[in-house]
């Protein structure tokens, strides 16, 4: 009912692969390597901003394209999900 979807590393953009899936549910937009690793906060911010942008709230679920490392910051991550609250659902 849903597919993981990394727009990272010339994968195709989340726009596109949630055209291309049609009905299914996609997970991702976070570079599992990226700000939600290292920061700062603003940048974890901006890219699940972003990929609530291209994808809008319904059939989306922000994640990482893959998995995180053990060892990533709790602030990291709940500053990726408060940036899911800014967003006004439709």
């Amino acid at each position: 009912h849903a597919v993981n979807w990394s727009p990272q590393w010339n994968n195709l953009s989340l726009t596109e692969g949630w055209r291309l899936l049609a009905n299914m549910a996609l997970v991702g937009g976070m570079d599992q390597r990226g700000p939600i690793v290292d920061g700062p906060r603003e940048a974890i911010v901006a890219e699940a901003q972003e990929a609530i942008a291209q994808t809008g709230t319904r059939h989306f679920m922000l994640g990482a394209g893959c998995t995180l490392p053990n060892d990533v910051s709790w602030d990291h991550i709940r500053a990726a999900i408060a940036a899911t609250a800014l967003i006004p659902t439709n």
